[in-house]
């Protein structure tokens, strides 16, 4: 019985639950001024486009300093694809659709390495920004096997946001999207471990879907059903406290 009405359960988030980041699509006011965060204390990767151009938004950050609202805009240029920050009001853009920006973790690079323009080796790659092992930085977002972090570069010392492969950062993000038991099917009785230091259980299989809750490292949660996402990843629904939802196997160690 209890398997059932977790089964039911699942199929109702997933017939009723929205995207928490879903991206909203708009166009350009004028040209599109960017910064590599949201704020004039970031560097500026240049203009690009021209007005009535669309542009995808992802996320909303707001500039107490400058009471204006800063968005997270995907676009290509000169074949190339960006992500960067540009004030809101070059935009034809409902700023209710657009999900607020948190931070996610404090922790620090264990790798030394440059960053991208966004969640993939697709983006544009930045090369006048060093990011030295051991510098503090805070997550953002994460998408896939990427983060976008804010810290700051050692050549030339400046305040960035960056993606970067999740390797690159210390604590449990480096587990994340990895198939742990990517064949595995729960028999009723199996439990896994979370292995990450922080991890969010969503409405749905998938990052797409909204956050319900977050776990820590350590804690142990009954498995209750699998499913493949839409990127070819294991999920796991689990009840945190009550509350039921998804968390990826890349997170977790499943014991039998």
């Amino acid at each position: 019985m209890k398997r059932i009405t977790a089964l039911l359960l699942a199929l109702c988030l997933l017939l009723s639950c929205a995207p928490a980041l879903a991206a909203t699509t708009a166009t350009t006011k004028m040209p599109l001024a960017t910064r590599t965060g949201p704020g004039t204390g970031y560097t500026e990767p240049g203009t690009f486009l021209s007005a009535g151009q669309q542009v995808t938004v992802h996320t909303k950050v707001w500039d107490a300093t400058n009471r204006i609202w800063w968005v997270q805009v995907e676009f290509t240029a000169g074949g190339r694809i960006y992500r960067a920050y540009t004030g809101a009001q070059r935009l034809n853009v409902d700023l209710s659709a657009v999900p607020e920006e948190r931070v996610l973790e404090y922790t620090y690079l264990i790798d030394s390495g440059y960053g991208y323009d966004g969640p993939g080796y697709g983006h544009a790659y930045y090369d006048d920004w060093y990011l030295v092992r051991e510098t503090n930085c805070s997550i953002l977002e994460v998408e896939e096997e990427f983060a976008l972090i804010d810290t700051n570069s050692s050549w030339p010392c400046e305040n960035v946001r960056v993606w970067v492969p999740i390797d690159m950062l210390a604590g449990g993000w480096k587990y994340y999207g990895e198939d742990t038991y990517p064949n595995a099917t729960p028999s009723g009785n199996d439990w896994c471990m979370i292995i990450a230091s922080t991890a969010n259980v969503r409405s749905g299989p998938g990052t797409q879907y909204s956050y319900v809750t977050g776990v820590r490292e350590g804690q142990w949660y009954e498995i209750l059903d699998s499913r493949v996402g839409n990127t070819g990843k294991v999920w796991y629904y689990i009840c945190v406290d009550g509350d039921y939802g998804w968390i990826s196997s890349g997170v977790t160690n499943m014991e039998r």
